[in-house]
This record gives C-alpha cells, structure tokens and sequence, in this order.
C-alpha cells in the first residue's frame, strides 16, 4: 500500500513538474496545465490511476497496429485441461475423460503452475476466466482420438 501510494505521488509530481515546463525551479502553471494537473490529481483520488491522454491515444494506436493477442504460454492440452479444472472438474475426472492416469494430469498442471507463475487452483481459474476459458471448450475426449 505504502509502495503504490509513493509510485502515485511520484507520477503525480513528475506530471506536474513536466507540466510547469520541465524543471524543479518553475514557480506557477498556466491555466491548461494546472487543469490537466487537476484532472489526473482528481483521477488518482478517485480510481487510483491517472493516464495522460495523450499517453492513451499512443496506447490505443499501438493496438491498433497489432491486433493479434498474446500468444498462450501453454499447449492446446494445456489449455484443455485448465478449461476442465476451471469447469470444476477433479484431476482424476480429467484423467477419466483423458484415459490417461491421475498422474499424467498432476505433471500437466504442476507444467501449467510453472509457465503461469502461480501457486493454486483458485488462481488457475481466473486466468482460465481471464482468457475466456469458462466458456464451452472442446472435450477432452474428442482431442485424444
């Protein structure tokens, strides 16, 4: 907390101080640059984050110009067995589904764990909610034939 209000506080003076004309010795705003101060002042108050308009519109370009997502970290059996797990299923029901051993299961996620960076179920399934993987996925079954 401590750290997010420092990192606030420091982009709000590096704001105003390139807003004031760049340098510790400038003594007053003109009236656009102390509006735009009052706007991302007000920004961070309210939703904790302020960014430049300018900032956004170079963000939303860049998206623009590159619309493909992000490639997965993990396989397409990866990805089938974090949908499973994310649908509420038990390592040994998607083993079941997979004809494969419990085991073979524990290694995928133990993989899945390891490429995500994350220590339990509960946070594999938020990534699996954050990427769209609660939504219908193909069953595992079918994949195996």
């Amino acid at each position: 907390m401590l750290f997010a209000m420092a990192t606030r506080l420091l982009a709000l003076t590096l704001l105003a101080l390139t807003l004031a004309g760049g340098g510790a010795g400038a003594q007053t705003l003109d009236p656009a640059s102390r509006e735009a101060l009052e706007i991302a002042i007000d920004s961070v108050r309210q939703l904790g984050r302020y960014i430049d308009p300018m900032l956004a519109a170079k963000l939303a370009a860049a998206t623009e110009a590159n619309p493909e997502p992000a490639q997965s970290p993990l396989s397409e059996r990866e990805l089938q067995i974090l949908a499973a797990i994310a649908r509420g299923k038990s390592s040994k029901e998607i083993a079941r589904e997979c004809s494969v051993s419990p085991k073979t299961i524990c290694n995928h996620v133990s993989n899945i764990y390891a490429k995500l960076n994350l220590n339990h179920r509960g946070q594999l399934v938020l990534y699996a909610a954050e990427i769209g993987l609660t939504q219908p996925y193909p069953a595992l079954s079918q994949s195996m034939s």
